[in-house]
């Protein structure tokens, strides 16, 4: 997968307007940064005919908008904002599920922007202060798996951390349980379980 945050911290934020990059995913996928220093993904969208909303919820937006890259011809493209720079971080995986999505699988943009970004409403919805820093740890952790471990959007199915089970994920013959951790160890990392039910099989 593409280091997308490398690709952002190319770019300078500027005084006025947009500062963009090429995705070297594919040359109808750009990575941008605004001059309030919030990430933009840009997604081409040559079949749209006018501007308009596609999603938005706190902090997310994604909208159809007609725009010349690199000094080229206008065209319209889907431009997949975060609304705050504190969520530059989070936005990273959004953005890289988009365009594992739209490289992987031909289709209209705009469906595949809505349906995806709808799959992670939710997290968006939630109060930052209603998390403690373990519950953000923790889900951070859950979201890494799921975004490369994980088959997305399929993996979804077998995530149960959120409900309080014992496994943060779980199928028929395989159980996952994810500890995160931000403390700097010598040696081997150390994680604490919460109870022996999670060695248990599913």
């Amino acid at each position: 997968m593409t280091d997308s945050p490398s690709i952002w911290g190319l770019l300078q934020r500027p005084a006025s307007g947009w500062a963009a990059r090429q995705h070297p995913a594919s040359p109808d996928l750009w990575l941008a940064l605004d001059r309030d220093g919030c990430r933009h993904l840009i997604i081409a969208a040559s079949g749209v005919k006018s501007e308009s909303t596609v999603f938005a919820t706190r902090g997310l937006r994604a909208s159809t908008t007609e725009l010349s890259m690199e000094r080229g011809a206008p065209q319209m493209w889907v431009d997949v904002e975060c609304l705050d720079p504190a969520s530059n971080e989070a936005f990273v995986a959004v953005a890289d599920t988009l365009v594992d999505e739209f490289v992987r699988a031909a289709g209209n943009p705009v469906e595949q922007v809505r349906r995806t970004l709808e799959a992670w409403q939710w997290f968006w919805l939630v109060d930052p202060a209603g998390l403690s820093v373990a519950s953000v740890l923790g889900l951070f952790g859950e979201l890494w798996f799921l975004l490369h471990w994980a088959p997305f959007p399929d993996g979804c199915g077998s995530w149960l951390g959120p409900a309080g089970h014992c496994h943060d994920f779980a199928g028929p013959e395989v159980a996952v349980e994810v500890k995160t951790t931000r403390a700097p160890a010598e040696g081997a990392v150390r994680h604490q379980i919460t109870s022996l039910d999670q060695l248990e099989a599913p």
